[in-house]
């Protein structure tokens, strides 16, 4: 009788459970008694992984204004994390700005990956218009913990100037007007 001593290593990634099948490749100077297999399984002791998402900053120009949107992990993987975002808003349509990449893709060791978001001048006053930001779906080896982010764009427009006159300003009751 002889035995072994497997010992893990704690690598500070999420793998999930790992397993392990332990088996006589060869015997020397005796004889294998049947087919010898023991299975193991190393529990991980990191939590699951969780996205967020972090906004910086939160107001930003339509005409070319910029702000980073950072997914952030609360610990690393040993795959790529994929992170898909959906935007809403008050007003704020796919005109209003540009996105530098979706899916955010965290790559596998690393804890954040980011993209940036873009206004797009218009030419037209529509009063800030808010960006909603959500993540809308993860890869498989990580959760969806994120709570939503709200970048407001800032008109660069003027309000237009409404004005009212009347000509003549007093007219005659029989029959008379202004315009």
């Amino acid at each position: 009788s002889a035995s072994i001593m497997l010992a893990s290593s704690d690598d500070l990634l999420f793998e999930g459970d790992e397993s392990i099948l332990v088996d006589i490749a060869s015997v020397t100077a005796g004889t294998e008694d049947g087919t010898q297999q023991v299975a193991l399984t190393i529990n991980d002791n990191e939590a699951a992984t969780a996205v967020t998402i972090a906004l910086s900053p939160t107001t930003a120009s339509e005409n070319a204004g910029a702000a980073t949107l950072t997914a952030i992990l609360n610990n690393a993987t040993t795959g790529n994390v994929t992170v898909t975002l959906g935007f809403a808003g008050s007003s704020a349509t796919a005109g209003d700005y540009t996105l530098s990449v979706n899916p955010i893709v965290i790559v596998a060791g690393a804890s954040t990956g980011s993209a940036t978001l873009t206004g797009i001048n218009d030419l037209v006053y529509e009063g800030n218009e808010l960006v909603i930001i959500n993540v809308i779906g993860t890869s498989a080896n990580a959760t969806n913990s994120a709570t939503q982010q709200t970048l407001t764009l800032v008109d660069d427009e003027v309000a237009p100037l409404v004005s009212l006159t009347a000509n003549p300003a007093a007219f005659a009751e029989n029959g008379g007007g202004s315009t």
